[in-house]
């Protein structure tokens, strides 16, 4: 998967793409977890334009914003969700010496 600017829309392209990697660069976008409920299984090309929910409002950035525009373009309807996920948290580290 690609994730292009093009002024103040966003682009993501991907060619051969199973819907895990879909979510996965939903997640990135969205800074959220995304988690795949289709059952859907294959790789799909996917095409997305959409404009960031972070852009300003002027005549340039009109456009949908990412969720509205994976339900119109790619027919997935993104469905927030409250639930656990499992997290690493690293409170230290520290740098071992190591031989020169």
């Amino acid at each position: 998967m690609v994730s292009l600017m093009d002024g103040h829309q966003h682009i993501l392209i991907g060619r051969r793409v199973t819907l895990a990697q879909l979510c996965t660069a939903i997640a990135l976008e969205l800074h959220s977890t995304v988690e795949d409920k289709t059952g859907l299984q294959g790789e799909y090309d996917i095409d997305v334009t959409f404009v960031p929910d972070t852009a300003p409002t002027t005549p340039q950035t009109d456009g949908l914003t990412l969720a509205p525009a994976i339900r119109q373009q790619l027919g997935l309807q993104l469905q927030r969700e409250t639930g656990t996920v499992e997290i690493l948290i690293v409170d230290r580290m520290e740098k071992t010496p190591t031989a020169n």
